[in-house]
């Protein structure tokens, strides 16, 4: 029993099990090839940057602003089109305004030791409001075909922003496992003071994991503007709910230190699965919300249970 409870995915797996079967036999067309490819094309985008906010909450802090972060790299990306920058020019200006967004957010949060909470909650309306500024509320467009055609492609039957997904989440979690980076960062987010006392640079390893954060959101405000064909100061908005929703459903711990990429992974689908399944098998939209919070309370209350027999701090 105590092998079972200190695999973290264990619970959200069996929880993930559950729910396709549930739906399967309601309604068969849930498994059906072009249903599973939707509902791996809807979590591309929270996914990549649930990816970054993971890496901040394995290293004991935390982005909120992230939503922000991907409506402005949205708005920069498409105005930088508009304004004749090639594409992979503009997707470079997208990504660098979006890790120093994740900067300005590191040197409030690690310098001067505020609240990261605080912090981006603040700079989330910040990032927002130059969103606005910038494009005056309205969409930027049109855009190059090229970046049309990009987000409509659907390479092995899913798309091209899932698989960007995949190979992130492969790299990360291979960083996490096998490099010093790696174990730094979860040194840092274990016992801040204690790393610090063992040479551990923890102002720079928090510092990277925002700014990591940062450009990880820039890359999703960027893809979701090839789905829509035109850039969207409010693009983004709720992805940071849907994020650290699927980080705590998928075992990364809101305390630091624990946490992986595949649980993530897992956290994510479900919520994707829950979202799709409900409209499949005839349950009203509007309650979604509800089977999402019943399962994210139930995923902490495990992920408590389970510190508590493994003898694990939870602060």
């Amino acid at each position: 029993m105590k092998r079972l409870f200190s695999i973290q995915e264990a619970g959200i797996f069996v929880t993930l099990l559950v729910l396709v079967v549930t739906f399967q036999l309601i309604n068969p067309v849930f498994l059906s090839a072009g249903n599973v490819a939707g509902i791996l094309r809807a979590m591309a985008y929270t996914g990549i940057m649930a990816v970054g906010l993971s890496i901040c909450l394995i290293a004991g802090t935390i982005d909120i602003s992230v939503g922000a972060i991907a409506g402005l790299s949205s708005v920069v990306f498409s105005e930088a089109m508009v304004h004749g920058f090639p594409i992979p020019m503009a997707v470079a200006v997208s990504v660098v305004i979006g890790a120093l967004a994740g900067y300005v957010n590191s040197l409030i949060i690690v310098r001067l030791r505020v609240s990261p909470f605080i912090t981006t909650i603040s700079t989330m309306y910040v990032f927002r409001g130059l969103a606005s500024y910038i494009s005056s509320g309205y969409s930027i467009y049109p855009l190059p075909a090229e970046v049309n055609k990009f987000g409509s492609m659907q390479p092995l039957g899913v798309s091209w922003s899932f698989l960007i997904m995949v190979a992130v989440m492969v790299l990360v979690q291979v960083l996490l496992d096998r490099s010093v980076w790696g174990l730094c960062l979860r040194a840092t987010g274990s016992d801040y003071q204690s790393a610090a006392d063992n040479e551990v640079n923890v102002k720079a390893i928090q510092t990277s994991a925002l700014v990591i954060v940062g450009a990880l959101a820039a890359v999703a405000g960027v893809l979701v503007t090839t789905i829509l064909g035109a850039g969207q100061p409010t693009a983004g908005t709720g992805w940071e709910i849907v994020a650290i929703a699927g980080c705590a459903i998928g075992g990364v711990s809101l305390f630091g230190y624990e946490g992986s990429i595949w649980g993530l992974f897992l956290g994510l689908l479900t919520i994707q699965v829950i979202n799709n399944g409900i409209i499949t098998v005839g349950i009203s939209i509007y309650t979604q919300n509800i089977f999402i919070g019943i399962i994210l309370l139930v995923s902490m209350v495990m992920d408590v249970r389970r510190r508590k027999f493994m003898n694990i701090e939870q602060f």
